[in-house]
């Protein structure tokens, strides 16, 4: 399938993102609704058509009778021209198989908030019916937020479904496997518990607790062997936690948790300081009895499955591979339960003839004997050459070491002791081992190969590197997303532009075309936050002077008008044409409204002022000449009258006078007021410190 193909004349492949034993799983984008989708694909293969195609329809009818925030949802179900499809949400994130691989150990509260999740998921499809029959770390999900998704409910089947149909088959996988199912039984509520308790002591030990050389021996195991003692590999895991997995893995069903909820409120008290001194769990239904299987049996029922022939083979596959669903067809097997008291069966002893009597065999009896020799003989003879045969080849096969992670030369020498020798060395990217360390081998580790064979090598030349792009004038979210899929840690700093506009990135911390190893490296990108906006401050406190002041500080040019107005002062701010609150920017435009005062009208008025000879108050009389001439001048300079002009209108008041003058003789003078519309003014003359005149006017 190519990228870009539209499936369901809907759906756009983008890539493909993983396989299973039936299906193949494509990454792909829905336009109508705007999303990321995953379309698992049904993938027939080799396998009966009609059983796969049974199990994909399965698998769809699960899930959609599901609706839990811990379960996959489903979106879709259709065929196109590329067979049937299923359209399930997009969970972005690792599997918690490798979640445990990257973060053991992982701390015990977390591995709590983790289990929590997945058992309050199976308690819900266990209470619509639906038992999973695969649960394992390979099909649970963790997203960045720590989110729990299980996945792929293929082989799930309605717990109403008649046992034929899941008797005389093992499901599941041999690491997770409950004993019922090993045995071939009907799978139920308490086969997922069995399951869930396995991966509980994974995430506790970073380990299965069985593991062997074939899936015979750890299917063996599960029902022979006791739980591995989880505090050999985690000394801080309390007592009340190991009981939990204790209880789920009980070899007897009976003995583990009843449903989901039970086993979900165990694990949610297990920190209580209440329950620390809390004794071992210990099941009951295993205390006087040995169940004994057959390993001839369970290989009969495991023989045909993947992950038997490929442990057989001796080969180890991946950590996901290795885990592969088995559905092998089997008969049932009987249980064995042996104890101190089971009975030997004696030999029964040979009757000898009776005493004295001998009979001789007869020529015809003789050949008869020889020729039943012959028939036994010849088929063993037989056996025993196939089996020479068979060791003489074993003889001259070796086991190929596990090179994985040594040097070169290690491995040269690692070779040589085993009787092998290098072929060719391909140097190989890899963000999982060290440079100059083995990535992988041809043929693989641990499998068998004859002497003195070339074994290839997979050299690691460390992480591919990659070349930076130019990101500047790029959205910040489609290039972190870029590069945090690629492994980087991105980081963002946010800063205001006045050219850059808002989300796009300014500057990048690693240069364009600069190749850096992005699991070593950091980008920092510098992003806009557009124009910056600043909020505009209430004015009305400011007079002319204070406004052009803040204005010159805030980057604003500011102008200004004026209107009458009877209730602001003269100089008062009336209005501003960006409001208080609003929002602004460097070298907006603000105009100031101010108050010019009242209306007014400006009216004159003419007056006559009179002048009045002074009295002269002298009593003396001085007939000197001299003091004649004196009194003379001095009579003529008091002769003037000092006129003080008093107006009140609303630029002057009665406090001081708007003029001074002297006169010596009458004098018309001009009067001018100002005053509101429809007011009236007055004022007041004073002549030699006596009120001549005092009149209220108006226009």
């Amino acid at each position: 399938m190519r990228t870009g193909q539209i499936i369901d004349e809907r759906y756009e492949i983008i890539r493909h993102i993983g396989s299973g034993g039936m299906a193949n799983v494509y990454l792909a984008y829905d336009p109508i609704l705007e999303r990321q989708v995953a379309i698992k694909f049904l993938s027939l293969g080799n396998n009966n058509q009609s059983d796969a195609v049974r199990r994909f329809e399965r698998e769809a009818l699960s899930i959609s009778e599901l609706n839990h925030p811990n379960i996959v949802a489903i979106y879709d179900i259709g065929e196109d021209i590329e067979g049937k499809f299923i359209v399930m949400e997009y969970v972005e994130g690792i599997d918690l198989k490798e979640y445990i691989k990257q973060n053991h150990p992982i701390p015990l509260h977390e591995i709590q908030h983790i289990m929590l999740q997945i058992i309050s998921g199976m308690q819900t499809a266990h209470e619509v019916g639906i038992i999973h029959r695969d649960l394992k770390p390979q099909n649970i999900m963790v997203k960045p937020d720590d989110t729990v998704i299980i996945m792929d409910f293929g082989i799930a089947v309605v717990s109403t479904e008649t046992a034929i149909t899941q008797t005389n088959t093992i499901i599941g996988s041999v690491h997770y496997l409950s004993p019922e199912q090993a045995r071939g039984s009907l799978a139920t509520n308490q086969s997922d518990i069995y399951s869930l308790g396995i991966v509980l002591y994974e995430m506790i030990t970073g380990r299965v607790p069985f593991d062997g050389e074939s899936a015979v021996s750890i299917a063996l195991k599960h029902f022979q062997e006791p739980l591995p003692d989880i505090s050999t590999y985690r000394e801080d895991a309390s007592q009340p936690l190991i009981n939990v997995v204790k209880k789920a893995t009980a070899k007897d069903a009976k003995d583990r948790y009843d449903d989901c909820n039970e086993m979900y409120d165990d694990l949610a008290t297990v920190f209580d300081e209440k329950r620390q001194s809390e004794p071992e769990f210990i099941p009951m239904g295993m205390q006087h009895a040995t169940i004994a299987m057959a390993k001839d049996e369970i290989e009969e029922k495991l023989k045909y499955t993947d992950e038997y022939q490929a442990m057989a083979a001796g080969k180890e596959r991946d950590a996901k591979s290795e885990e592969e669903t088995q559905v092998t067809p089997v008969a049932p097997i009987p249980m064995k339960e042996t104890t101190a008291e089971a009975a030997e069966v004696e030999p029964e002893e040979e009757k000898p003839l009776k005493e004295g009597i001998h009979i001789s065999d007869t020529p015809a009896e003789k050949k008869r004997k020889r020729k039943k020799w012959i028939m036994i003989l010849l088929p063993l003879l037989i056996v025993l050459l196939v089996v020479g045969a068979f060791l003489f080849n074993r003889s001259r096969q070796v086991d190929l070491p596990d090179l994985r992670n040594m040097t070169q030369r290690e491995a040269e020498l690692t070779l040589q002791q085993a009787g092998l020798t290098v072929g060719d060395v391909e140097e190989v990217f890899s963000d999982d081992v060290d440079d100059g360390r083995i990535v992988d081998t041809n043929p693989h580790p641990n499998s068998k190969t004859r002497k003195n064979a070339e074994i290839d090598l997979e050299l690691s030349k460390g992480p591919e590197p990659y070349q930076i792009k130019d990101y500047t004038g790029k959205e910040y979210k489609n290039a972190q997303k870029e590069l945090a899929d690629k492994g980087f840690t991105v980081e963002k700093v946010e800063e205001y532009s006045d050219s850059v506009p808002e989300g796009q990135i300014i500057a990048q911390s690693i240069a364009p075309e600069e190749e850096v190893i992005p699991k070593e490296s950091t980008m920092t990108f510098t992003v806009s936050l557009g124009v910056e906006r600043f909020t505009m401050p209430d004015l009305s406190d400011l007079n002319r002077a204070g406004i052009e002041q803040w204005a010159a500080n805030a980057g604003v040019t500011v102008s200004f008008s004026e209107e009458n107005n009877d209730s602001v002062p003269q100089g008062g701010v009336l209005s501003q044409s960006i409001n208080a609150g609003d929002t602004f920017i460097v070298g907006d435009k603000l105009n100031v409204v101010l108050s010019s005062g009242p209306k007014t009208t400006t009216f004159n008025k003419s007056i006559q002022i009179e002048y009045k000879e002074p009295e002269n108050n002298d009593e003396d009389t001085n007939d000197d000449e001299d003091d004649e001439s004196e009194s003379s001048s001095s009579s003529s300079q008091s002769k003037e009258n000092t006129i003080e002009i008093f107006v009140q209108d609303l630029n002057n008041d009665y406090s001081s006078p708007v003029d001074t003058f002297t006169i010596s003789k009458n004098r018309e003078y001009n009067l001018e007021f100002t005053t509101r519309e429809g007011d009236s003014a007055r004022y007041k003359v004073v002549r030699d410190g006596e009120v001549i005149d005092e009149t209220q006017v108006s226009e």
